[in-house]
C-alpha cells in the first residue's frame, strides 16, 4: 500500500474575531488506502471563517475544508475510476482520502480550463443558480437587487438575472468595482460604502422608484435593512451570506416590521439542502448553453504554502474574484 506525504493546513487556534496567520498551522500527514485524490487546485472561501468555531465543522487542531479539484489516483469506490477529475470538499491539502459515501462531482467536460469548476462552474455559481431559480424564481421584467455584486456569487447571479430579462441593480464597496461591473456586465451599480440608511434607500429608489421584486443578500445587515425598506409588497429576499460578519462583530439586526406589513418572504438557503437534480444536473444543462455569455474574475496563487496568507488577504481585498490555489508544478 502506497503512502502519500501530504501538506495540510490545520486550524491552530479558534479566532475570536478577525482571522490572522497565527490561527493556521501547516503540517504533513501520511495518506493511504481507499480512494486517494491528488489535488490540482484549491479554493479559499469566506464561508470557511464561519466554520472556525467550537461545535462547528472545523475543529481546533483539525484540518480546514473547502472546495478542491483533483485527480483520482487510487480508488475503492464503484462510482470512480483512476484518472477521473473530481470536485470535492477536501481542500486545504495536497492529497485527500475520499470516504466511500463522501460527496464528489465528476467534472462533465475536461476540455475546458479546469479552474472553471471552482469559479464560474463551481459552488458559488451553483449557489447563484439555486437563488435565481429556486428561491427568487426570477422572471423577465423583475426588479432585482444584489449586494456584494462583485463577489463570486453576486457576479454569477447578476448575469443570470440579466439573461432572464430582469432589471438588475448591484451594490458594491468601491468605484473601481462598480465601473468594472458596469463596463463588463452592463447593470446599474450603487457604491454603498459609507452611505447612511437614508442615503442608501434614496439611491435605490432612484434606480427602482417602484421598488424591488427580488433581492439576494451577501454582505451584512445594513444592506438587508435597505432591501426590506425598498422592496415591493409580496417580494422575496434570499439570504445567501453575510460576508462582512464572518471576520468581525455582527451588526445589530434590521427592523423586520416592514417585512410584516409588506408580506415579504425572507428565506435563507444553502445549496447542500437542495437535490442534485437542481444543483448539478439543471445547472450544468443551463451553463452548457450560457457559459459563452458569462464573464468572471479569478485570481490564481501558486503553492499551498501561500494559502493561509491568501485567506487572510481575501477579507481585505474583496475585488480579486474567486481565489484559486494552484498546486501543479
Amino acid at each position: 500500500m502506497q503512502v502519500y506525504e501530504s501538506k495540510q493546513w490545520n486550524l491552530k487556534n479558534y479566532p475570536v474575531a478577525k482571522i490572522g496567520l497565527e490561527h493556521f498551522e501547516l503540517v504533513t500527514e501520511n495518506i493511504s488506502g481507499g480512494t486517494i485524490i491528488k489535488n490540482k487546485f484549491l479554493t479559499v472561501d469566506p464561508s470557511t471563517k464561519a466554520l472556525m468555531a467550537p461545535g462547528q465543522l472545523v475543529q481546533k487542531g483539525g484540518p480546514l475544508t473547502s472546495d478542491a479539484l483533483g485527480e483520482v489516483i487510487e480508488t475503492d469506490r464503484e462510482d470512480l475510476k483512476v484518472g477521473d477529475i473530481i470536485v470535492h470538499k477536501g481542500g486545504w491539502r495536497e492529497y485527500h482520502a475520499l470516504g466511500k459515501d463522501e460527496w464528489c462531482l465528476k467534472v462533465p467536460d475536461t476540455s475546458i480550463d479546469l479552474k472553471c469548476y471552482l469559479s464560474v462552474l463551481g459552488s458559488t455559481a451553483r449557489t447563484a443558480f439555486v437563488g435565481a431559480t429556486e428561491v427568487l424564481k426570477l422572471k423577465q421584467g423583475m426588479n432585482v437587487g444584489i449586494s456584494g455584486v462583485s463577489g463570486a456569487v453576486g457576479l454569477s447571479l447578476a448575469q443570470m438575472a440579466k439573461l432572464e430579462g430582469c432589471n438588475v441593480l448591484g451594490f458594491t464597496s468601491s468605484l473601481e468595482k462598480a465601473n468594472w461591473i458596469k463596463d463588463n456586465i452592463g447593470i446599474e451599480v450603487i457604491v454603498s460604502k459609507g452611505l447612511s440608511h437614508a442615503q442608501l434607500s434614496e439611491e435605490t429608489f432612484k434606480v427602482f422608484p417602484e421598488g424591488l421584486d427580488a433581492y439576494q443578500e451577501h454582505v451584512d445587515n445594513t444592506h438587508l435593512f435597505n432591501a426590506i425598506m425598498c422592496s415591493k409588497p409580496n417580494s422575496t429576499i434570499a439570504l445567501c451570506g453575510l460576508m462582512k460578519t464572518y471576520n468581525g462583530p455582527i451588526a445589530p439586526g434590521p427592523n423586520l416590521v416592514m417585512s410584516i406589513w409588506k408580506n415579504i418572504n425572507i428565506q435563507g438557503f444553502f445549496i447542500a439542502n437542495y437535490p442534485k437534480e437542481v444543483t448539478q444536473d439543471k445547472f450544468f444543462q443551463y451553463m452548457r448553453e450560457k457559459l459563452p455569455q458569462f464573464k468572471w474574475k479569478q485570481s490564481t496563487i501558486d503553492g499551498i504554502e501561500n494559502m493561509d496568507s491568501a485567506f487572510v488577504d481575501m477579507f481585505q481585498n474583496f475585488d480579486k474574484g474567486k481565489i484559486i490555489i494552484n498546486l501543479q508544478k
